[in-house]
């Protein structure tokens, strides 16, 4: 690659805390934030970095890569990102796990599109996060979906187990709260023997949903309401 050059800690450091506040202010472009106009000019970034880092490396292109991980070249930034949650933030009693997209414009085979969230365009996060409290909305983990999530559970559940197990918090106590997409009662039996009860609102058509349970709620499933249930 031509013009590649070495970074330092401290040059690293820098670049992610401007990447912190370019998330504080919105322009169209990311060259805006070094401009010299007058009208557009943020004096903090041209003082802080000369250019942009247009494309970082984290690790050798040509050294060995594990096939399965479509993620390997971000794989030592994802590993400190998820060492240094589980280390510095220990949620509370009540925890809850959704999916976020993160808005991207490259390609890659994983991209997702959804016209209701907020970045519509871009990759899928599971995240699991504690849910009431000062801390409501911090996040203990996450996991980006790279479509490999088949196997012997469905990978709605997949996702809560792995997020839970990352975050080391299986066999606590913990409450978890989930939408209908992830509730079910396998996933819901499991978390009991792992010492973690769960609450969410469930589709009364799921695979094995217990009969009588649809039978005590006709009304709202014909007006498509999603009633909640616990374990």
């Amino acid at each position: 690659m031509k013009g590649w050059e070495d970074k330092t800690v401290r040059e690293v450091r820098s670049y992610v805390g401007l990447r912190f506040l370019m998330g504080l202010q919105s322009k169209r472009d990311q060259r805006e934030w070094w401009s010299t106009d007058p009208l557009m000019s943020s004096s903090v970034f041209a003082k802080t970095m000369t250019m942009t880092m247009t494309a970082l490396h984290f690790v050798d292109n040509e050294g060995e890569h594990p096939a399965e991980d479509r993620l390997w070249k971000l794989r030592p930034v994802l590993d400190v990102l998820e060492s240094t949650y589980r280390s510095v933030f220990v949620p509370n009693k009540n925890v809850t796990v959704d999916e976020i997209l993160w808005a991207f414009k490259g390609r890659h085979h994983a991209l997702q599109y959804n016209p209701s969230k907020r970045a519509r365009r871009g990759l899928k996060v599971y995240k699991l996060c504690s849910s009431d409290g000062p801390e409501a909305g911090y996040t203990a983990a996450f996991k980006i979906y790279m479509e490999q999530d088949r196997g012997v559970f469905p990978s709605s559940m997949k996702a809560v187990t792995d997020l839970l197990e990352k975050a080391d918090l299986l066999n606590k106590g913990y409450q978890l709260q989930t939408d209908n997409w992830y509730t079910s009662p396998t996933l819901f039996h499991y978390l009991q023997a792992r010492k973690t009860s769960a609450v969410g609102t469930v589709h009364l058509n799921r695979r094995g949903m217990p009969s009588d349970l649809q039978a005590r709620f006709p009304v709202q499933q014909d007006r498509n309401d999603q009633p909640s249930v616990g374990g």
